[in-house]
């Protein structure tokens, strides 16, 4: 097997890292330099946790793809690729079992391609290390939708009812459930920050110390510019003694606190329906807003305005309003929405909300969870690097 990896089944008891990444089609430009952002940085983590296998702290790293340009790419620097756990109709849990018992897993190690841009050696072997402690345990990026699991004994996530999504998010919970006891590592922007949208490429590209093929897969995406723009003005609304964010979504207490223990800004913040995906209200169609429900009352040019009375900028978790509004939006809607390019948005509703947004009088940027929490914490740390005197 390539690298000098042990044979399945072996009798090590193995701690085993899976790497989940795949998708449909992209059907835009736009979809496909996305894309290719979550591809590299899925083969830069992979890099990363190939160092923690030769060190010792993993025994083997799997990648499960339906992507045949990144399995051979990952297959290239020694990652198995397990191929058969991604064809036909994918459902997590069935394929985090599958692929638990091919490779005989003791304990293992659960993330999404692109979960952890930003995730170094030493942030992967936290997770290792807390789960070798002993019991069964989970230990967790996130208490509500985590995106990195590490769990003992590998088996849980076979006794665990999952449900019948392709998503992650819900492996937490239905690990504690199985008596799984629940640990979390300590917090940081780093631990928190995934690739989920464009405007997560946005954020991302604003920070040192990438990997070499994210680096390069941004540099190809030539439509950051508008939006790195209203995150730096973002940046320094966060930095300005007085200044006014409004936060919008599912806003977690932590990066909150980190802004209000460091920073002098006010937040002015509505959050709503946390944990939607994990708990099933997304898939249950019972998400409801109230941001929502007032956009449908007053329209969202008079919101933005009402909006730009209250503070100096804002970030919007859009995907509870979508979620909200329970309308089949595609990929290639929600993402034009993110980025502004309200000509490539086909439904009506949204790229008039879309309009309104990019039209205020405040800079507002919009995108999914990821931007109110692990992307909030980075442009709180620029600010903070920024006003920190030069050598401290």
């Amino acid at each position: 097997m390539a690298g000098g990896q042990p044979a399945l089944g072996a009798p090590s008891s193995p701690f085993v890292a899976f790497v989940f990444e795949g998708g449909g089609q992209p059907h835009s430009e736009l979809e496909q330099d996305f894309r290719g952002v979550r591809h590299a940085v899925a083969l830069d983590t992979l890099c990363t946790l190939m160092r923690l296998q030769s060190e010792g702290e993993l025994d083997r790293v799997v990648l499960i793809t339906d992507r045949r340009d990144l399995a051979a790419q990952a297959g290239s620097v020694g990652v198995v690729v397990d191929e058969d756990a991604a064809q036909g109709p994918f459902h997590f849990g069935t394929a985090l079992c599958g692929v638990i018992r091919r490779h005989g897993a003791a304990a293992a190690l659960v993330l999404g391609g692109a979960a952890a841009p930003l995730y170094g050696v030493e942030d992967f072997r936290a997770f290792v290390r807390l789960c070798r402690q002993g019991g069964a345990c989970a230990v967790l990026n996130n208490p509500q939708s985590p995106d990195v699991v590490a769990f003992r004994p590998a088996q849980a996530a076979c006794s665990a009812r999952l449900p019948e999504t392709d998503s992650d998010n819900a492996l937490g919970h239905a690990l504690v459930s199985v008596g799984c006891r629940r640990l979390l590592v300590e917090n940081s922007a780093a631990i928190n920050f995934d690739v989920d949208t464009p405007t997560d490429c946005a954020v991302l590209d604003g920070e040192v110390g990438l990997g070499r093929q994210t680096r390069a897969a941004l540099e190809r995406c030539a439509w950051l510019g508008p939006i790195r723009t209203r995150l730096n003005a973002v940046e320094e609304v966060l930095g300005r003694e007085g200044g006014e964010l409004a936060l919008v979504g599912r806003v977690g207490p932590p990066v909150t606190s980190h802004i209000n223990l460091h920073l002098r800004c006010r937040l002015r913040v509505f959050s709503e329906e946390r944990g939607m995906r994990a708990l099933g209200r997304v898939q249950a169609g019972s998400v409801v807003s109230l941001i929502g429900f007032l956009l449908e009352d007053v329209g969202p040019a008079r919101f933005f305005t009402h909006l730009g009375r209250c503070a100096d900028a804002a970030l919007m978790d859009t995907r509870v309003l979508l979620a909200h509004w329970k309308k089949p939006y595609s990929d290639a809607d929600r993402f034009a929405a993110d980025v502004g390019r309200t000509d490539l948005v086909t439904n009506p509703e949204l790229a008039a909300f879309t309009q309104a947004a990019w039209d205020a009088d405040i800079p507002v940027v919009v995108g999914g969870h990821t931007l109110i929490y692990g992307g909030l914490w980075l442009l709180a740390d620029r600010a903070l690097r920024r006003l920190a005197p030069v050598g401290v």
